[in-house]
């Protein structure tokens, strides 16, 4: 016997639009005896768009690619993209070209950008619990707990891994990637669109 428990404001927002599926800390799915996972720690799309961006320009290097294309080739919202870029820019990981031939290009070579410092840019925030930040922490078991610091070594670990990578150590793979950017989307009608 399954039991699902969402809360009624995740609810509320899902109410029959499945393909959105809001990211909330009620969204778990329970079975008797065992738990089953979403996910235990997942980045934002903010920063899943910055990686895959970093990693398309990286595969790329010998030419600018336009918001579209990028877009195209992971089949995501342009408007998310342009957020990602602006930020990006500003940090200095990558450049934009102007004019009629204009695009995007890295603006550092793909073995100076680490994929946890990336990661540390876009997220707003790395804190797994509320402990974590001392100026919002209102736990009342903080001093006695134990878990902060388990969490904290956690937390460390993830970072350790994304620490020892750059982009550079995934380009062995880019003429997978590459194709895999090129093959022709199906083209499924959004769930708004179809008729009742």
């Amino acid at each position: 016997m399954v039991m699902t428990q969402i809360s009624t404001t995740c609810a509320a927002v899902l109410r029959g639009r499945d393909v959105l599926r809001k990211r909330c800390i009620m969204f778990t799915s329970f079975k008797y005896g065992r738990q089953r996972w979403r996910s235990a720690v997942q980045l934002t799309q903010f920063s899943d768009y910055s990686l895959r961006l970093v990693l398309y320009l990286a595969a790329h290097p010998d030419r600018v690619a336009s918001i579209q294309e990028v877009s195209e080739a992971y089949d995501v919202s342009q408007h998310h993209l342009v957020k990602v870029v602006q930020r990006l820019i500003a940090q200095g990981l990558i450049t934009s070209v102007r004019g009629r031939r204009g695009g995007l290009r890295l603006n550092r070579r793909p073995d100076e950008i680490n994929v946890g410092a990336l990661v540390r840019l876009t997220e707003p925030h790395l804190n797994l619990v509320e402990c974590f930040d001392p100026q919002t922490n209102t736990c009342p078991i903080e001093e006695a707990c134990g878990l902060k610091s388990v969490l904290r070594q956690a937390s460390d670990a993830f970072f350790g891994v994304l620490d020892a990578h750059t982009v550079a150590d995934f380009l062995p793979r880019a003429p997978a990637l590459i194709r895999l950017w090129r093959r022709p989307r199906e083209v499924t009608p959004s769930p708004d669109r179809v008729l009742r």
